[in-house]
Parts: structure tokens; C-alpha cells; sequence
């Protein structure tokens, strides 16, 4: 007896026996979108990996509905520098150490569309520096007193379901530090 089974969001719909198996795959997340889950929505059947962009279902005796589900993706909001505060004062010659921390770099398990915000790189007065991988850290020390602003650059990048590839677009963060004598 064929059944009919309805991807929405997805592919492919169509007809299929009990005890088929069907090769699912959502559709690219819209901007500012990432893939989810797939959730059964009617009828039944037997999803493979819930969170896989790509997973199987398993028809049963029954027509079903199956859609893939799409969350927020990273804000870069939440880009930040932890490690220094804002408008605090430092001591002069004293080893300051900062992190940048990226929006979405703890996805470990990307699907396509998925994306992050990486650091690139960071400036404070007039040193600047560069990271190509985790961790993203730098420790310096500042010999004159006076009032800096440390601005860290980060990357977007998308998973295109191989690697991960810049976009072109950035964002920055920024604090200011007073580094003082006593």
C-alpha cells in the first residue's frame, strides 16, 4: 500500500511503501537562519537524526507530514572580549591578557547554512595582531600610561556543508582601558 509523505521545508515528498527508507534534506536556512530539526507534525513515521540537515525516515502504515524546523543563528551581538573590563584602569607594565570570543564558535556539529562569527584579529593603540585558530588570546604588556581602545574584528563565517568559508562580512567589538602607575 503506498503512503503519501509530505516534506515541508525539505525533500522529498512523494509516495512510498512500508518499511521504505527516505533520504531527507531540509532546505538552505533563510538570512539569519540556521537548520534545527526535523520534527513529525502528522501521521507516523521513524525519523533517523532529528538534528541531521540530512536524515532518513522510516515509513509506517500511515500518510505523514514531516518538517524541517529552523532557529536564530548566532547573534553577533554576543561577539565579545573577555578577560579586560570596559573603563577599568590597569597598571602600567602589568600583563594584560585578553580572549575574543565569537558568536556560534562552539558549534562543533555545523549543517549547511550554519554560520559563526570567528576572530581575526585584534588593535589597541597602534599594535595590532592577527589569530588563524583557537585559542583567541593575546597577552601584552602596555608601557605608558594613558587611555587605549582595544577593538577585535571578527569574521562571518557560513558552512556550506564541506568547510567553513568566509562571507565578506565582519563585525567589531571594542573596550576602552586606562592604564595608569599606581
Amino acid at each position: 500500500i503506498p503512503y503519501k509523505i509530505t516534506v515541508k521545508n525539505g525533500k522529498p515528498s512523494g509516495t512510498y511503501t512500508i518499511g521504505q527508507k527516505v533520504s531527507l534534506q531540509a532546505d538552505y536556512p533563510a538570512a539569519g537562519k540556521e537548520f534545527d530539526k526535523w520534527t513529525v507534525t502528522s501521521g507516523k513515521i521513524e525519523l533517523g537524526d532529528k538534528s541531521s540537515y540530512y536524515s532518513t525516515a522510516t515509513v509506517k502504515a500511515s500518510d505523514a507530514t514531516i518538517t524541517a524546523v529552523y532557529k536564530n543563528g548566532p547573534d553577533p551581538a554576543n561577539n565579545a572580549i573577555s578577560g579586560l573590563q570596559n573603563d577599568m584602569e590597569y597598571l602600567k607594565s602589568s600583563t594584560l591578557t585578553f580572549n575574543a570570543v565569537g558568536a556560534g564558535m562552539d558549534n562543533t556539529n555545523p549543517n549547511p547554512g550554519d554560520y559563526r562569527y570567528r576572530p581575526t584579529g585584534y588593535q589597541i593603540g597602534s599594535v595590532t595582531g592577527s589569530w588563524t585558530e583557537a585559542p583567541y588570546q593575546t597577552s601584552m604588556a602596555i608601557n605608558a600610561v594613558g587611555d587605549y581602545t582595544l577593538t577585535v574584528t571578527y569574521a562571518k563565517d557560513v558552512y556550506d556543508g564541506n568547510t567553513w568559508k568566509a562571507d565578506g562580512t565582519t563585525d567589531q567589538k571594542s573596550i576602552t582601558i586606562h592604564v595608569v602607575n599606581t
